[in-house]
């Protein structure tokens, strides 16, 4: 393995300090804060930690330009540039409360590879025996869950768990929570060829059967287990629940899909024909509706992650164009000690 040293990009922090305040904009509810302004160019934020780092990607015009990931910190307005494993492309997916950050980077010979940044380094943690691998989750104990080809695994401090499958040729881990649990998805020998799955003290629990539809798909956990995604109901897609107490774990319109929850049960997700929602208490809010988001002059919201203090990041578009953003409420829960 080999570690790249991430460097700070003097343009991002110029920017930071010029239109940090210019970029935030609040009308009471919810404080909106451009970070696609601050960095330039088209942007998307992919994960928050419980004191307010962003993690996201910047991508450059072009097929095959290169793709570059920063963390945000939204206390400071400081940005770092993630920096690689030697190549152009960085991709992060995820960031605990320790700023260690993991996803996906490539290698100056194009090589595919999850990394764990932290302290101004980035680590390879090589691709477990497969060609390929990302990183999509890290937990506050540092665990990790890796996708390597077809095999989703949990490496946790140099020592490797294959998760197994669900009966099939393929497991994809999307999210840790702090117990180690791990959300996500694999090809069965049953009815239906996909099922969602909660792995939890070493053990595949296969959780689709209690969701339905004809394939489902978990991508968000939350410490208590709760496990968020979408199902195929025929033919049409739509946002689930899994270890809620409604009976019933489908939710949200046609063509939805839930993509994080929170401990308080929060969810962000997205509905075709309808944009990003806010999903909490039984109440289905339009991202796109909230007066902070048509203020900036945003038309579309698309939310991939909600922290404890319900914080959202993703990406807001105009004109085709995308700009990672996070949107704080006013009731914020004070970040974790």
């Amino acid at each position: 393995m080999h570690a790249a040293k991430g460097r700070l990009v003097s343009t991002f922090a110029l920017a930071a300090a010029l239109t940090l305040v210019s970029s935030s904009v609040s009308a009471g509810g919810w404080t909106l804060v451009d970070i696609g302004a601050l960095i330039g160019g088209s942007t998307d934020g992919t994960a928050i930690n419980e004191v307010g780092q962003v993690v996201g990607v910047e991508l450059s015009a072009g097929y095959g330009a290169p793709t570059r990931g920063f963390l945000y910190d939204s206390n400071s307005g400081r940005i770092v540039d993630l920096g690689s494993l030697g190549g152009t492309y960085t991709y992060p997916y995820a960031i605990n409360n320790a700023g260690q950050v993991v996803g996906q980077s490539t290698t100056s010979g194009r090589s595919h590879r999850a990394f764990l940044y932290e302290s101004g380094n980035m680590t390879d943690l090589g691709t477990f025996g497969g060609k390929s691998s990302y990183a999509v989750g890290i937990n506050n104990a540092g665990q990790i869950a890796i996708n390597a080809d077809s095999r989703a695994i949990l490496y946790d401090h140099g020592t490797v768990t294959e998760l197994g499958s669900l009966g099939g040729s393929y497991t994809t881990a999307r999210a840790i929570n702090d117990a180690g649990q791990i959300a996500g998805y694999s090809l069965t020998n049953g009815t239906r060829p996909m099922d969602a799955f909660l792995y939890s003290q070493g053990k595949m629990n296969d959780v689709g059967a209690s969701i339905g539809g004809s394939s489902n798909y978990a991508y968000g956990l939350n410490s208590a287990g709760q496990v968020v995604g979408w199902a195929l109901v025929k033919n049409n897609q739509q946002a689930f629940l899994y270890g809620g107490a409604a009976r019933n774990p489908l939710f949200g319109p046609s063509g939805s899909v839930a993509y994080s929850i929170n401990d308080q049960g929060q969810i962000v997700g997205y509905a075709g024909g309808t944009g990003g929602f806010l999903y909490a208490s039984g109440k289905m809010t339009r991202l796109d509706t909230l007066p902070e988001v048509v203020a900036a002059g945003w038309d579309t919201v698309n939310p991939l992650y909600i922290n404890n203090r319900g914080q959202i990041v993703g990406e807001a578009y105009i004109n085709d164009i995308s700009h990672a953003i996070l949107l704080s409420p006013a009731q914020s829960v004070p970040p974790s000690q």
